[in-house]
Order: C-alpha cells, then structure tokens, then sequence
C-alpha cells in the first residue's frame, strides 16, 4: 500500500484549520459576542500582546493561549487574536457599562481574573498582568459610576 499523496494534506490542512477556529470561535462565545461589541475603533490605553485568557462555559472553556492582543483604556477594553486563527474572531470593544463582575482569583500561583458580560451566559477568564489591568479599571470605572 502506497503513503498517501502529500498533495491531499496541502488542500485539507487549510480547510481543515478554518473548521477548527470557527468551531472554537462559535463553542467559546466569542462569534456570539461579537453580535454586539466587534469593532474597528482603537481606544486609548495600555497594549497587552500575545497574553492568554479562556472563554466559555465553566468546564468546557475555549483556550487562547498566547495568541490573544487587547489594550485597556478609560473606555473598555479590546479583545483580538493573532492573525492565523482569527477566522470567526472579530475585534471585540467591550465597555465597562457591559461588564457586569471581575472577581480576581490566584490558583497555583498564577493571576485570572473572571469577567462576566451582561447578557453573555459564558465567562472569560484573563491570566497575568492583563487580567490584573482589566480588574482595576474596572474597579476605577465602578468607584466613579456609583
């Protein structure tokens, strides 16, 4: 029995990777909250790159490991991912009015922060220095709305 052509790899591996990145973006959340926050604006503020976070349901999250951008501002803060598994993963703005908790947690060692949207039935969860940002703007923006 003869290997099979390397030219049937070459044409499925790209399909076969839009699936994936589409399913993730449509399991996580993400192609859902786009509906309401997929923007092109820039905002103003501190620019996080190749940070890692997870969207989803509690025990079944989509992982974006070291692939996630996002800058944190006044505004809100922009979510984005890395060119190669964008498919079905729009730029997200995300105001503070549409946050509706961040809890800050520390497990084996390693900051997240949980952020729940309005509306949105999944959490998302940021590691590290970007979560912690995001926790206290969020602070900030609540001490001053109340």
């Amino acid at each position: 029995m003869s290997p099979p052509d390397p030219f049937w790899f070459a044409a499925a591996f790209p399909l076969l990777w839009v699936a994936v990145t589409g399913g993730i973006s449509l399991m996580s959340g993400w192609h859902s909250l786009a509906d309401r926050f997929r923007s092109s604006e820039a905002i103003e503020g501190e620019t996080f790159r190749f940070r890692s976070a997870s969207m989803g349901w509690r025990f079944f999250p989509a992982n974006y490991n070291g692939c996630l951008f996002s800058t944190v501002g006044a505004r809100g803060f922009s979510l984005s991912l890395f060119f190669p598994f964008r498919f079905l993963h729009p730029r997200l703005v995300i105001p503070w009015a549409a946050v509706a908790s961040c809890t800050h947690e520390r497990l084996l060692m390693i900051d997240k922060v949980t952020i729940h949207i309005r509306d949105f039935d999944r959490r998302l969860r940021i590691r590290g220095s970007l979560g912690i940002r995001i926790l206290q703007d969020w602070q900030r923006y609540r001490a001053v709305a109340v």
